[in-house]
């Protein structure tokens, strides 16, 4: 971005933040700090500027939180515990609210990402039928999603969709979790 902006240089006041002063920041100079902060790997900080990660997290915008969370993880490989409480945040927030997740964006998380979401002991679901259907559709677009119906639990899954797991399910596709589930 354009450091001068209306005639102000922002990297100037940017670098007076090492004064370690209270400063009120109006939005634009939180855009541009943050996008500083992102640069320089300083994480941390970044996500001091942007809270709405978590404040501002509903249903709709959870997938598109985490992902941008996890970018941002993944791009400076790192671990600090700020990034890594705001995924878990995230993860918690869509499990207990997987009623309400969109299943197509929750289709589109790495395999890694989702198996947290529904291993996750905050995983609430009206129906383990809803958590078979989704399991299986991503099943059925790639066999790898096997792993995932270690998640599912079979008791109380209705006659009629065991069924249909059965006759989608590739038996080559066990492993002992799944068939202890």
């Amino acid at each position: 971005e354009d450091n001068l902006s209306n005639g102000q240089d922002h990297f100037s006041n940017f670098l007076d933040l090492c004064k370690c002063e209270t400063v009120q920041l109006d939005e634009k100079e939180r855009e541009i700090y943050s996008a500083y902060f992102y640069k320089l790997g300083n994480i941390d900080s970044y996500f001091k500027l942007h809270p709405e990660f978590i404040s501002a997290l509903d249903s709709e915008n959870a997938i598109e939180f985490l992902t941008k969370i996890e970018n941002i993880k993944n791009n400076f490989s790192i671990t600090n515990s700020e990034c890594i409480e705001s995924i878990e945040t995230v993860f918690s927030f869509i499990a207990s609210h997987f009623d309400e997740i969109d299943k197509e964006e929750l289709k589109k998380l790495p395999i890694e990402t989702i198996e947290k979401i529904i291993g996750s002991g905050e995983l609430k679901i009206s129906e383990e039928d809803e958590l078979l259907d989704f399991v299986l559709g991503l099943y059925q677009e790639d066999r790898k999603f096997s792993v995932l119906f270690e998640h599912v639990l079979f008791p109380n899954v209705s006659e009629e969709k065991l069924k249909l797991f059965v006759s989608e399910f590739c038996v080559e596709d066990i492993n002992q979790r799944v068939w202890k589930s």
